[in-house]
């Protein structure tokens, strides 16, 4: 499990954007990340996390996967790489989180060719599954 200072050597973002607060490891398909909402998000209103929040949410969980896959392939020195999102598809967010909901998304990659990834992610509160979706995540080099 990783957490504060050790997710900045996963994924380039860094605050206020940084949208996973705990990262629970990878597999060599899987990554499991965790994000506890705050009222000083970036992507708060209402207090309730924006859409966009749950996608940053998403894709910095894919990036930290990433990031991971990375580390295991070129050494622990490795920095992040930078990424884009390339696609979403099939994206439903059932609710919105409130301030102080714990998130957990689990993402499993399903393709991957040279720096272009394909991977289903799920976002749940507790056992109650709030988003979905498929996301291509594009690497720079």
């Amino acid at each position: 499990m990783q957490q504060g200072e050790e997710i900045k050597q996963l994924i380039p973002q860094r605050e206020p954007i940084m949208m996973i607060d705990t990262f629970y490891g990878a597999t060599e398909t899987t990554g499991k990340s965790g994000l506890t909402v705050l009222a000083d998000n970036v992507f708060c209103e209402g207090g309730q996390l924006r859409e966009m929040g749950v996608i940053e949410h998403i894709a910095q969980t894919c990036a930290a996967y990433n990031g991971v896959k990375n580390k295991q392939n070129n050494g622990e020195a490795s920095k992040p790489k930078l990424g884009y999102i390339g696609e979403i598809k099939k994206c439903q967010i059932v609710r919105l989180p409130r301030v102080g909901e714990q998130l957990t998304t689990d993402v499993v990659a399903t393709a991957q060719v040279m720096n272009v990834t394909l991977m289903e992610a799920t976002t749940k509160i507790g056992d109650e599954t709030i988003a979905s979706c498929q996301i291509k995540l594009f690497e720079e080099d």
